[in-house]
């Protein structure tokens, strides 16, 4: 067998052999969103790099696939041969040697000669590519990110989104080959992606970082059967009202009579409504009601956060004589006082 030319996969990724497969996921939806053919129209070095991207993606997602993979790595790193004894392949039953590692893995039945007509790539996806295992059969999810207010997700709503959601390659019909190459129209992926409008639910309660499951919108499987879409909630900073796990902050400016002598006065919420609380007399400037029910509503269930009113006490400007008058005369009342806390 001719030699093959290895690719370290954690380079292709820039993460480290160590690194969690969190990191390794946030990294490649990094790169794939820089790279993505659809955001880099006619480049073709930055398809190539989406490909590998993937490529390498698809090896190190999986923990059985990571685990086989840095064995031929360790193989590789050490001198040690991760090449075929003979052909693999037609019920030969013979296991790839990894160079003294032990524990030979036999690949009986993975089709003659897919380990060397393709080069490190078709050599690994022979091994531990795709749809190999019954358990990879169902399209993979697929996850993106969207920007909601604090007002939709204080009282619910529906949007419509459009959304590039992949579907299966027209040319090789999802089957990521044709005539046992590598389909060139999708590069192997066995999905294209296409425009989609999708009107999605979004239920009252939802925080960052909430995921909003959209069933059968994922990368179709070999199967036929799609993932699911998971939408990755956002809220955006709202510029009256601060979020605090299920309670609301908001503050609200009175006029120094109401803070003096009491008032009623209506507090804004997230929906454009406004609900009444009553101030006593002598309210300080910065102090703090709460506003039990009216925060954030909980996912499940009838609950609800708090709603904490944070006053700013108002002074009047413009005074008419008769109003200075009256301040004077208060002052001059006030003096002989004594001041309470």
């Amino acid at each position: 067998m001719s030699a093959m030319e290895f690719k370290d996969y954690y380079k292709v990724l820039g993460v480290s052999p160590k690194s969690p497969p969190k990191e390794i996921k946030e990294t490649y939806r990094r790169l794939a969103r820089k790279y993505h053919p659809d955001v880099n129209p006619g480049d073709a070095s930055a398809e190539e790099r989406f490909k590998e991207i993937n490529e390498a993606y698809e090896a190190l997602r999986d923990r059985k696939k990571r685990a086989r993979y840095d064995q031929v790595r360790a193989a590789h790193l050490s001198g040690r041969s991760w090449q075929t004894h003979g052909r693999a392949g037609g019920g030969s039953g013979i296991p790839y040697d990894f160079g003294g590692l032990g524990g030979g893995i036999d690949f009986e039945g993975f089709g003659r000669g897919s380990a060397g007509s393709g080069g490190f790539s078709d050599f690994f996806e022979s091994i531990f590519g795709r749809g190999r295992q019954p358990g990879d059969q169902q399209g993979r999810d697929l996850e993106q990110e969207i920007e909601i207010t604090l007002a939709e997700a204080y009282a619910g709503t529906a949007r419509t989104f459009s959304l590039q959601v992949p579907g299966p390659c027209p040319v090789c019909t999802g089957s990521g080959r044709t005539e046992s190459m590598v389909c060139m129209a999708c590069r192997g992926s066995g999905s294209r992606t296409r425009n989609r409008r999708l009107d999605v639910k979004i239920p009252a309660g939802v925080r960052d970082g909430s995921r909003i499951r959209v069933a059968g919108e994922g990368h179709p499987g070999r199967n036929g059967e799609r993932g699911n879409l998971f939408l990755i909630v956002k809220i955006a900073p709202d510029s009256r009202f601060e979020l605090q796990t299920d309670d609301l902050h908001v503050n609200v400016e009175i006029d120094l009579v109401d803070a003096v002598l009491g008032a009623e006065i209506a507090v804004p919420t997230p929906n454009g409504k406004s609900v009444l609380m009553r101030i006593p007399a002598e309210t300080q400037n910065g102090q703090v009601f709460r506003l039990a029910g009216q925060g954030m509503p909980h996912l499940k269930g009838d609950e609800r956060g708090g709603l904490f009113v944070k006053v700013q006490v108002r002074l009047p400007k413009g005074l008419t004589p008769r109003e200075k008058e009256l301040f004077a005369e208060l002052a001059q009342l006030r003096k002989g006082s004594p001041v309470t806390a």
